[in-house]
């Protein structure tokens, strides 16, 4: 019975910690595209 409390455990522990890191790649993802879009909006902007 207690192999089984310690797998759960593993499991939530592991499935909320690769969440918590799969968020925060996705965040800093999209940081770099809207980054790449401002300056391409400058470009544009500066053509005009």
């Amino acid at each position: 019975m207690t192999e089984l409390a310690w797998l759960i455990t593993g499991i939530l522990l592991g499935g909320c910690i690769g969440i918590t890191l799969m968020c925060c790649l996705q965040l800093n993802r999209i940081n770099a595209y809207e980054a790449e879009i401002r300056s391409l909006k400058k470009k544009l902007n500066k053509e005009q």
